[in-house]
């Protein structure tokens, strides 16, 4: 699955130190560097870990790492967000929308909403059997009386509509918060 990962530093990121830390642990993506301060590279879920361990190890540095399915300024909006609350840790948008609701500000709902109002009544009742079913295929399709590949193929149809593949536990969590949150759909 395809995942945008997206950096912020305090101050200027010193981009060979950043590419060497990434090297060590065996990431060697094409970086971007957007800014003296940000750049993003594109990669797989499996990343994660290594990109965590190489933040750590950049000890004079300040950053933080968001996990996106886009670059979009909403993204990057966040991606600040993660600098304050998770710095020198990987996070995803879910988790920035519990700790942004943990202290009762509820402003990213209107954003989660632009990510799933696109989906009609079928494929949200797709992915909330999914959910229901804790993330199991078979179980979610017997529960919607339709084919294993009919929901597989529903639930790519979600990919391809919101950038969010819902089989993955941090898109599953935006999707449960939107379902969850959100006024009448």
């Amino acid at each position: 699955m395809r995942r945008y990962y997206l950096f912020l530093s305090e101050s200027p990121l010193d981009q060979e130190a950043f590419s060497k830390a990434l090297a060590c642990f065996k990431i060697e993506p094409e970086i971007n560097f957007v800014s003296e301060k940000g750049c993003y590279f594109v990669g797989d879920s499996s990343f994660a870990l290594a990109v965590e361990a190489a933040l750590h190890s950049l000890k004079d540095s300040r950053i933080a790492c968001l996990i996106s399915h886009d670059q979009s300024y909403f993204s990057r909006k966040t991606l600040s967000e993660a600098l304050g609350y998770f710095p020198n840790r990987v996070s995803y948008l879910s988790d920035i929308f519990l700790k942004q609701m943990s202290f009762g500000d509820f402003g990213y709902l209107r954003e989660l909403s632009s990510i799933f109002r696109g989906l009609d009544k079928e494929l949200l009742a797709t992915g909330s059997a999914f959910l229901s079913s804790g993330l199991d295929i078979q179980r979610a399709a017997e529960s919607l009386f339709v084919h294993r590949n009919t929901m597989t193929h529903r639930l790519d149809s979600i990919y391809e509509k919101t950038g969010l593949d819902i089989r993955d536990y941090h898109d599953a969590l935006l999707l449960e918060l939107y379902l969850k949150m959100s006024p009448q759909r």
